[in-house]
C-alpha cells in the first residue's frame, strides 16, 4: 500500500520485485555517494546501481532499453533514485 501511495499508482510485479532486491543487497553500504573530482560532476553510484538492479529484473538485454523505458517509466525512475527524466545518466 505504502508503494502505491508513492508511486501514485498500482506498481507492477517488475516494480514489486525490484524494491525488495535492493534492500537485501544494502546498495546504499556497498556503493556510497561520491563528491566527484574538480571540473566532474557528482555521480550518484546508488542510483546507476540500482539501475543496474533493474536491468536484471527487467530482464533487458543490453542498457538502451533500461534507458528507453527508464526515461518513459515515472515509477522505474523513482525507485532507481531519479526525480525528472532530465536527470538520468546516459549510456555512455
Amino acid at each position: 500500500p505504502w508503494l502505491e501511495a508513492r508511486m501514485g499508482g498500482p506498481p507492477s510485479g517488475h516494480h514489486k520485485q525490484l524494491v525488495s532486491v535492493p534492500g537485501m543487497a544494502r546498495i546504499e553500504a556497498l556503493a556510497p555517494c561520491w563528491q566527484g573530482l574538480p571540473g566532474r560532476p557528482p555521480c550518484e553510484r546508488a542510483a546507476l546501481a540500482r539501475a543496474f538492479v533493474a536491468r536484471a529484473v527487467f530482464k533487458f538485454p543490453t542498457t538502451s532499453p533500461l534507458i528507453e523505458t527508464r526515461s518513459a517509466d515515472k515509477t522505474l525512475r523513482r525507485l532507481c533514485g531519479w526525480q525528472r527524466a532530465g536527470s538520468n545518466a546516459s549510456g555512455a
